[in-house]
């Protein structure tokens, strides 16, 4: 018991008395006392300096409450099933109590900290992240406890959600308006502390909250970034936050599958989802200088919202005022969001990484190859293979761009594709219907025919299309549909961007593999080619990628027949980029790496005829390496090298005079003379100064010779000129 002395003299009685207490919470292990203690402890709060309190009283109260409320937590989880019992409901009912009254006293202690003007982030370090982690304990008991347990203790757990809204929203005020971050920062504390609290574990919890707190509480999370922004830019990680957010807008968007269950809280879901959409952006664009590090979650977000289009409610016949909800609240700020995020450097330094977010890539083949035989084979009940690739797979727009244009490619592909599609929907008018096939191929059917065969096509949700540019007319047959769901989704850059990625792995593939189905295929490429050569910056730098690659591969003739199709800016632009980009490529310098180094030297050799004259040969000085692995001319390699050696030991040995009757028949090198000199001064430092006189007077002579029919240039004057002080300073 406290007794009267103790308020006689409060802090000194206090201290003397608090050592006692707090040592005592981590040993005592029943609730109700830890309590007790608690509130004994938090009597004179108010006494505390700011700057101390946290560190002499909450770095002890702040883990008891948290480790206390945990427990009665995990108590009542494993009691929650056996709610039958008067004993236990009263043991979950007690439990319960005790949470109530350990967020007052977490309440209690934010008050004191609202209270203040100004309070340094370090100085309250042990309460920010236990607080923040009692919080997110407290709403998973909430939102995850079972359905028997919610209905048995529902006005309680109401209760205990309503106050820890309130304690939460005090604690986002708290870090928006009170702390403030001290000017030199000799460690990493306060980074540490604002991340753990901030981004690690707060933004996992907003979405517990009804529609006008969590406006509130992400208004206020989101000028926690601002405020925090030069400390949170080093350790950023928005994966959490954003991922949580997103989670949450991919389970509201799915669950508008039935337009039959409409009712005034879908209009309520599609304004939430707007509304943490309008949240993403906007820590988005807080953090844009730093998108580097989050260009991958930014894709897959996008990709993730662009899966439900107004298009594809209005396939599932919504209202249209649904619609038009949906792309006021989603899609207006989407678009200009994803406009810019394409023009961004960062975006081309990722996207060959873009497939990844899509499918995987052994999974995607297997499905084309199942949807374009069901096209193909099934055609007389087309009707209902759309519905089903409608419902099932073209849901997303991503699938219905790419499966659509491999399964285009897959019709336009093969003669027997289009015999069997003709024989499926023609034979009862036409007995022999691969011959007819091959009539329209060879342009020689009758005209009527023909051209009643097209009517048929486009009444039965087909249409024809030319591919050859020859005079041979090709007639293909292609859904309707599928060229509908190109010509929508071909405007989104993305997908622009990924067909390029699509295009190169063809770019490698060796022609003759291609066979007879080559130029039908060159000239779809080139077509697609043409057309993104005039969208924006990022994607038209990806199709000069491209062309670079196919140009590389031996397929200029795409390229050719691409700029055809272009403007004079297009043409200019594609040439300038090829010119630097592939003429630079065009000589192979390993073989300059392989040969190693060239020494060239004067080789006496021994010959019966005296007055032949001297022949020079190529040694080649290759250390450690075999000499017939590297690729030099044939005439080098017939060189015998231990010939080559007694080479070298007869001239080290010859004679002096006939050094100089050699080298009045050597041959004329054509490497610069001052070079020479060096290379074979460097090879007669051993001898002596008569020598060495005796070549420099014959080097005179030679060149008086020359004199006589050639001119001295300025360079020859300025080297005679050097050669001249350097002779008279060795006087």
């Amino acid at each position: 018991m406290i007794t009267e002395q103790f308020s006689l003299s409060p802090m000194y009685n206090y201290c003397r008395k608090s050592i006692l207490l707090l040592s005592s919470l981590e040993a005592e292990t029943e609730s109700s006392k830890i309590l007790e203690h608690i509130k004994t402890c938090l009597r004179y709060l108010s006494s505390f300096h700011v700057t101390e309190v946290d560190e002499k009283l909450f770095q002890w109260i702040m883990p008891a409450i948290k480790n206390t409320l945990q427990k009665a937590i995990d108590d009542n989880f494993l009691l929650s099933d056996t709610c039958e019992d008067d004993f236990v409901l009263n043991i979950l009912k007690q439990n319960l109590g005790l949470l109530l009254e350990f967020i007052h006293i977490l309440k209690e202690v934010l008050d004191f900290f609202a209270a203040k003007d100004k309070i340094c982030l370090v100085d309250i370090k042990y309460t920010a992240i236990t607080s923040i982690q009692i919080i997110s304990s407290t709403y998973d008991h909430c939102r995850n406890s079972s359905e028997t347990y919610k209905v048995n203790f529902n006005e309680d757990l109401l209760e205990i959600f309503k106050v820890m809204q309130e304690v939460h929203s005090m604690y986002l005020q708290i870090f928006d308006t009170t702390i403030v971050v001290s000017e030199a920062l000799e460690d990493d504390t306060e980074k540490k502390i604002c991340y753990k609290t901030i981004y690690a574990q707060l933004a996992r919890i907003c979405f517990y909250l009804n529609v006008k707190l969590l406006a509130t509480n992400w208004k206020g999370y989101i000028g926690i970034a601002q405020k925090f922004l030069d400390i949170l830019k080093d350790q950023l990680d928005l994966t959490k936050p954003i991922g949580c957010l997103a989670s949450i807008i991919y389970d509201n968007l799915s669950s508008l599958n039935d337009p039959e269950t409409i009712d005034p809280s879908t209009q309520q879901i599609i304004k939430l989802t707007g509304f943490l959409i309008k949240v993403i952006l906007k820590l988005l664009d807080i953090f844009w200088d730093y998108k580097e590090k989050n260009v991958d979650m930014i894709m897959e977000f996008c990709c993730s919202i662009y899966s439900f289009t107004s298009h594809r409610f209005s396939m599932l016949e919504y209202p249209f005022e649904i619609i038009q909800l949906i792309d006021d609240s989603i899609f207006a700020h989407m678009k200009p969001f994803v406009w810019k995020f394409m023009q961004e450097e960062q975006f081309l330094q990722v996207k060959n990484s873009f497939k990844e977010f899509f499918w995987p890539e052994n999974n995607f083949d297997d499905l084309v190859v199942h949807i374009g035989a069901a096209v193909i084979t099934h055609d007389m009940f087309y009707a209902k293979v759309e519905i089903i690739l409608l419902e099932n797979i073209l849901q997303e727009e991503i699938w219905a761009y790419f499966l659509a244009t491999e399964i285009w490619c897959l019709v336009l592909r093969s003669l027997d594709c289009t015999s069997k599609l003709i024989v499926s929907m023609f034979e009862p008018k036409f007995a022999a219907a691969r011959t007819k096939t091959e009539a329209i191929v060879k342009n020689v059917l009758a005209q009527e025919a023909q051209f009643q065969l097209e009517i048929d096509l486009l009444r039965a949700n087909f249409v024809s299309i030319t591919i050859d540019s020859s005079n041979h007319r090709e007639i293909k047959v292609v859904p309707l549909m599928i060229l509908n769901q190109l010509a929508l989704l071909s405007s989104n850059d993305c997908f622009k961007i990924h067909v390029c990625f699509s295009l190169q792995s063809f770019s490698h593939v060796n022609k003759n593999k291609l066979g007879q189905d080559s130029r039908r295929m060159f000239g779809t490429i080139v077509t697609i080619l043409s057309n993104l050569l005039n969208s924006n910056n990022v994607v038209k730098y990806t199709v000069l990628e491209l062309l670079e690659t196919l140009v590389q591969n031996g397929k200029e003739e795409i390229v050719k027949n691409t700029l055809m199709n272009c403007g004079n800016d297009i043409v200019e632009l594609v040439s300038t980029f090829l010119r630097k980009n592939v003429e630079k490529q065009k000589f192979n310098t390993e073989y300059f790496k392989f040969i190693g180094e060239l020494k060239y030297r004067h080789n006496c050799v021994m010959r019966t005829h005296t007055h032949t004259a001297k022949k020079i040969k190529l040694d080649i000085d290759v250390p450690h390496q075999n000499r017939d692995d590297y690729p030099i001319r044939e005439s080098l390699q017939n060189v015998d090298p231990i010939q080559v050696k007694n080479n070298i030991i007869e001239e080290q040995t010859s004679t002096h005079a006939v050094k100089l009757r050699d080298y009045k028949h050597r041959s004329k090198s054509k490497k610069d003379p001052a070079v020479v000199a060096v290379e074979e001064s460097k090879e007669n430092e051993d001898d002596s100064i008569d020598e060495v006189l005796c070549r420099i007077k014959g080097e005179i002579k030679c060149l008086t010779k020359v004199l006589k029919t050639e001119k001295l240039s300025s360079k020859n004057v300025s080297d005679l000129k050097y050669i001249t002080n350097q002779l008279s300073s060795l006087m």
